[in-house]
């Protein structure tokens, strides 16, 4: 019983990984590291996209639109 629960689990489970406030104005850097590290890891991670960012804390880093399309395609 406690193998097939174990079997079961071992198939059926899964992480979920999500990145919010993605925007074309954050840190693009640290961005960048992490998909790199999504890609050697084969990870699809979930991406919360900001269409309009009005934050005025966000709204202080450099802007890349081009590579926010380009990556994103919105």
């Amino acid at each position: 019983m406690i193998s097939s629960i174990k079997n079961y689990l071992s198939e059926n489970t899964a992480l979920l990984i999500r990145m919010d406030d993605i925007a074309e104005n954050m840190n693009w850097s640290l961005m960048k590291k992490c998909e790199e590290l999504f890609d050697e890891l084969n990870i699809k991670p979930l991406l919360g996209v900001i269409p309009k960012n009005e934050d005025s804390e966000l709204l202080i880093l450099s802007m890349v639109m081009v590579y926010f399309l380009i990556h994103i395609k919105i």
